[in-house]
């Protein structure tokens, strides 16, 4: 289905009053095209909240500034709220099916296109309404900020949802939500038949990569806390956003603003000696070893609790059901990982493509197998002093320790080889998905945060 499609069936469905239906196909319409000037305006009267209204209109804005109808409408939303971005969650919508603000479907759509959005630095229009952009959930203004939406999938049986968490936070609250998001999809995603094995993938990949989070539309946010950054004489802070907004694309106005910026601040591109290096990179292989022993004690944990709940023979659905924990936990996991592999190459302004894959790979390849051994130590203190399992002598106790920390994880691989049961092959499959999906996405965080630091130094 075309997004032309998709817009007139969520027109359609808003003007009838299934504003649940509409909002998802106007949401599948921005994801498709996020400068769809009429799929933000309509999606304003589908959303539930004055700060997700505030958000579609400011989008059209940044795409239109001349929308007569989105002016109105966030003048309106200004009159009746506090501060911008800043409503009661639940709160009545001062709209009915179709935005109040848009007396008709006709005024905006002979609205024109406008003039390219944020053609340079010094032309840039400001905000609507006279407000810097900030966080919604705690008003923070800086580089960290960005617009972004986190879809995720609920599932009841033969009932499945698709919603998505949509806003403008920095770093903290972009993580909380994506978090909650990601848990949300793969813990209750896949219990809904047919459409939960459909969906339910289709969101994890979408978080995985951060999010759908509109390229324009954040440079110019970025563009404009920059300016007003700048207005205040934070320097340092202006220069944070510039930066920030070359992760999207490369600028040269952007560039050529920050070497200005720098010139008159006598300031440059920080150094950074090779013990913070070092000890920047040491810190991704340690939380890799750390983040991969975790998943590996909390599996073997909730696997023991499930076999001694589920004795007999057990459903094979029961059996795909019981690996879902496991999923859940690799797919949290690999979110920190990429995010700590991101802040450390940018603490240390990698710049060398070769060295931040290297790091990258090892650090997967150290999640993966922690994952083994961390349930292989699990299972070494649970037949220390829980099962009785009887050594024959304290020197056998030590011996078998120092084997199961050395090297349990090879060997805890090996005993699920042999089992050749169904769920141990589940559980070889999954750990393979799970190699390929560290492998690869660690070296796209990798790459995508070195072509960054090789933006700001051209």
């Amino acid at each position: 289905m075309t997004t032309d499609e998709l817009l007139k069936q969520g027109i359609a469905s808003l003007k009838a009053g299934r504003k649940a239906e509409a909002c998802d196909l106007l949401m599948r319409v921005v994801e498709q095209d996020e400068r769809n000037e009429m799929a933000w305006l309509w999606l304003s009267g589908a959303v539930d909240t004055d700060e997700d209204r505030h958000i579609c209109l400011e989008n059209v804005l940044a795409i239109n500034p001349n929308n007569k109808s989105a002016q109105r409408g966030l003048e309106i939303l200004q009159k009746q709220s506090a501060p911008v971005l800043d409503s009661t969650p639940g709160a009545p919508p001062p709209n009915p099916p179709s935005p109040p603000w848009q007396e008709t479907p006709a005024e905006a759509t002979s609205a024109d296109t406008g003039p390219e959005v944020y053609p340079s630095a010094s032309s840039a229009p400001s905000l609507p309404v006279g407000k810097a952009p900030a966080c919604s959930a705690c008003g923070r203004q800086d580089e960290t900020l960005r617009i972004v939406v986190y879809p995720y999938v609920f599932s009841l049986l033969v009932v499945t949802f698709r919603r998505a968490f949509t806003g403008i936070w920095c770093n903290k609250h972009r993580n909380l939500r994506l978090i909650l998001a990601s848990l949300i999809t793969a813990t209750f995603g896949w219990l809904g038949i047919p459409h939960g094995f459909l969906w339910t993938p289709v969101a994890l990949i979408q978080l995985v990569q951060g999010g759908k989070q509109p390229a324009e539309l954040n440079v110019e946010m970025l563009k404009s806390l920059a300016e007003h950054k700048m207005q205040q004489g934070d320097t340092e802070g202006a220069m944070g956003c510039l930066e920030a907004s070359l992760q999207f694309r490369d600028d040269k106005v952007v560039r050529k603003r920050l070497r200005e910026i720098r010139a008159s601040s006598d300031s440059s591109v920080r150094q950074v000696g090779c013990w913070a290096t070092v000890s920047a990179l040491a810190d991704v292989l340690l939380s890799a070893v750390g983040i991969g022993a975790l998943v590996g004690v909390l599996d073997y944990i909730i696997t023991a609790i499930f076999s001694s709940l589920m004795s007999g023979k057990v459903p094979i659905f029961m059996v795909i059901f019981s690996w879902t924990p496991f999923i859940m936990m690799t797919f949290i996991g690999g979110l920190l990982l990429f995010q700590i592999t991101e802040q450390a190459l940018t603490q240390i302004r990698c710049r060398r493509l070769s060295l931040a894959v290297s790091i990258g790979i090892v650090a997967a390849i150290l999640a993966v197998y922690s994952v083994l051994q961390g349930s292989a130590i699990s299972d070494y203190v649970a037949a220390l002093f829980f099962s009785g399992e009887a050594f024959e002598s304290v020197s056998e106790v030590i011996f078998t320790g120092v084997l199961v920390f050395l090297a349990g994880g090879f060997f805890w691989m090996l005993d699920y080889i042999e089992l050749a049961s169904v769920s141990s092959a589940i559980y070889i499959v999954l750990l393979f998905v799970t190699t390929g999906y560290y492998l690869i996405m660690i070296v796209v965080t990798a790459t995508r945060t070195v072509r960054w630091q090789q933006r700001l130094v051209e």
